[in-house]
């Protein structure tokens, strides 16, 4: 494995730092109950995405209209100023949701096409005021090349992988149905108490999604953990970890040596 520099630190925008200081301690106490009593987790995400939507309940700090967890990606922008104007890229987003990222390129400018794939076909609804914008109901798990217009040069996973429990077969074929020079961005919940929600959820630790990105064709370029305040100059309640990705160069094989035409 390469040598990874320590994770930038950042913190949440102001305006969200009392709100998730006060669901942290609300999430601790329910999870103690939770623990206490021995509940199960039963709900997938799916059916809980599809419950929200019929109900329009979108309003949840966790969900798409509060997208606090979007920090890092501003943070990401250097390494896409070359790329911003050009239409020709095709940003790939998985589990797209309720198209918090597609609105943050468009609210800062970026003129990429966008596909947003999502297992839940309620998800298109959200695209329906998004011109140009494409969506596609399919599990990522499914996805092949022949269902994209071309080739994705970035691909977003936001809070994605946590739902998965089986993460490298995702990874490889990502790295198979992009560009050569593609670069993968994700933004991954850190374990805490303010996660534990009644989904069933897997999360990593920072050290294991470094390890797992490597072994799957990806190399981290960037690393970010992102916490809701900073105290000293240290992070305090850690909530979330970003990662941006470009792929490995294939290694050169050393031909072997062969023999003279002219030798005994």
């Amino acid at each position: 494995m390469r040598n990874v520099k320590k994770p930038t630190y950042l913190t949440i925008q102001p305006i969200y730092k009392k709100i998730m200081r006060r669901r942290f301690v609300r999430s601790a106490i329910e999870t103690k109950f939770r623990f206490m009593l021995k509940a199960h987790f039963t709900d997938d995400v799916i059916t809980t995405f599809r419950q929200r939507y019929k109900t329009k309940r979108f309003m949840n700090i966790l969900d798409g209209t509060t997208a606090w967890y979007l920090t890092p990606l501003y943070h990401c922008e250097a390494y896409f100023s070359d790329i911003k104007n050009d239409k020709s890229v095709l940003a790939l987003d998985l589990g797209c949701g309720t198209a918090s990222v597609c609105n943050w390129l468009r609210n800062n400018d970026y003129k990429w096409s966008y596909l947003g794939v999502d297992a839940a076909k309620e998800a298109g609804s959200f695209f329906e005021t998004l011109d140009e914008a494409k969506f596609l109901s399919k599990y990522i798990q499914d996805l092949t090349k022949d269902d994209m217009p071309q080739k994705p040069d970035i691909i977003f996973a936001v809070n994605l992988f946590l739902f998965l429990e089986k993460i490298n077969p995702v990874l490889e074929n990502i790295h198979k149905i992009s560009q050569s020079n593609a670069k993968l961005v994700i933004i991954d919940p850190i374990h805490s108490p303010l996660w534990n929600t009644d989904l069933k959820t897997y999360m990593r630790t920072h050290k294991k999604w470094i390890k797992i990105l490597e072994h799957t064709g990806w190399h981290v370029e960037k690393n970010f953990v992102l916490s809701i305040d900073n105290i000293l100059n240290k992070p305090v309640m850690l909530i979330s970890q970003a990662f941006i990705c470009s792929k490995k160069n294939p290694k050169k094989s050393t031909p072997a040596p062969q023999p003279h035409p002219f030798a005994d």
